[in-house]
């Protein structure tokens, strides 16, 4: 996947971030259905929680509750870039397929 690819992806996931967010503050009923995060370490969890959490550490964000963790599940790392934390990479796993996302790449069950 060239550069248009990877700018048309990441904007998708800017798009449905920011679209998310926004139909929050519209509409209470999403508080159970999106999970967003901003800013170097603001989180609002699918419960409607709001928390900081400044690491670099690997996040999940979502994951299979009743099944193998394994089936599906979206993580997130930051890293510092300049002293200001950034998403360095976000993996999502799905039945065995893996997608890692980070600013120069797209890489799908280890190809890109």
């Amino acid at each position: 996947m060239g550069t248009i690819g990877l700018q048309s992806t990441l904007w998708i996931i800017y798009l449905t971030l920011v679209v998310g967010s926004l139909t929050q503050s519209v509409d209470a009923n999403h508080i159970g259905q999106v999970c967003t995060t901003w800013g170097e370490y603001h989180w609002k969890t699918f419960d409607g929680n709001f928390f900081q959490l400044a690491s670099s550490c690997n996040h999940v964000v979502a994951s299979q509750c009743k099944e193998s963790y394994e089936h599906f599940n979206i993580q997130m790392r930051r890293t510092l870039v300049k002293d200001v934390l950034s998403i360095s990479t976000i993996l999502l796993t799905f039945e065995g397929t893996v997608v890692e996302i980070s600013k120069t790449s797209v890489i799908v069950d280890e190809k890109t």
